[in-house]
């Protein structure tokens, strides 16, 4: 007993080191060694589940667990970079969620169900992002498809593990784990679509790299851009918040970059709210779209303006041609 709680001490202690050290070394989303990594933990979970289903082999939860583990973490740390945490935090505390009941629930890996769950929400978790940096295309048509090749592969695995599985039931369409796993695969697609259409899952691959409000912002020679401000950025730990002082009849900038894989040429929208203190709402001022193109390690770097505008408080959305939020950033126009 006394030994089995030091090893959740340390299973905890390496879960933290490790996801430290994967947000440190996990790059981009479309680099070929980043991808090898994933798809191996992907291949890892789907032979567990065969090799713990054929014969009792206690190790083989272990190697499981610690393959989920992993993959759950490198997928925290990519959606979190795309994600906008007011419309996104309910994907990226599902993934928390799994991380820590990965170490929380190791011992109910037993279960076929749950195997099959965790490994089809990790194949249409990854295709999400890798068919779209694959196609060079987003939108809503590669997100159907990739949930629809998730299901194929999930159905061609399950066959698989038929053959190969001890257990009679499995080679049987009626049966009840047979249906107990159709309805969790069924139940996992419909809650990623739900989250999907709802714009709670983040747009990855594409993600903020950075973002500001300016006075003045300018185009260079070389390429660069100058930007101006007449105050200071605030610290981080300024709970004050961004102010920028505008004169009157003049317009203030929103500069960002965002980042797409190299084959991803796209739109994004910049779309300017005003908070209303009469009607204690947020209307649309302005929407602004204009292309990138992908492949720039630091963010293809565009900018929008609003000429003179009214004081307040003021917030500018970085969105797909989807409505998808890849980042806000809020101000005060003084």
């Amino acid at each position: 007993m006394p030994m089995r709680r030091h090893l959740k001490h340390l299973s905890a202690i390496a879960l933290v080191v490790g996801f430290i050290i994967d947000s440190l070394t996990l790059r981009r989303v479309d680099l070929l060694a980043e991808n090898l990594a994933l798809i191996t933990y992907i291949l890892v979970i789907g032979v567990c589940v065969v090799l713990a289903n054929f014969r009792n082999r206690p190790w083989v939860m272990y190697v499981m667990q610690f393959a989920i583990g992993g993959l759950f973490s490198a997928f925290l740390i990519f959606y979190s970079r795309s994600a906008s945490i007011l419309s996104s935090w309910p994907f990226l505390l599902i993934l928390l969620g799994q991380m820590i009941a990965n170490e929380v629930l190791a011992d109910k890996y037993d279960r076929l169900v749950l195997q099959i769950g965790i490994f089809f929400f990790s194949i249409f978790s990854y295709l999400i992002f890798v068919l779209p940096i694959v196609l060079g295309h987003i939108g809503n048509g590669v997100f159907l498809l990739s949930g629809l090749a998730s299901l194929v592969l999930i159905y061609l695995f399950i066959i698989l593990l038929g053959k190969f599985t001890a257990k009679p039931d499995l080679r049987d369409y009626r049966s009840t784990a047979r249906r107990e796993i159709r309805y969790t695969v069924l139940g996992v697609y419909f809650l990623i679509n739900v989250l999907y259409f709802t714009n709670i899952i983040p747009p990855i691959p594409l993600s903020l790299q950075e973002i500001g409000v300016y006075n003045s912002v300018s185009r260079r020679s070389d390429g660069s851009y100058a930007l101006v401000r007449s105050t200071e950025r605030p610290r981080f730990w300024d709970l004050g918040g961004d102010e920028i002082s505008v004169d009157p009849g003049k317009p203030v900038y929103v500069f960002s970059a965002v980042f797409a894989p190299t084959k991803i040429d796209t739109d994004i929208v910049h779309e300017w709210l005003w908070f209303d203190e009469v009607t204690d709402r947020w209307t649309v001022a302005s929407k602004v779209r204009f292309p990138i193109v992908g492949g720039r390690a630091d963010g293809y770097r565009g900018y929008s303006f609003v000429n003179n505008p009214k004081p307040g408080d003021w917030k500018v959305k970085v969105e797909t041609t989807g409505g998808k939020v890849i980042g806000t950033i809020k101000f005060e126009i003084i």
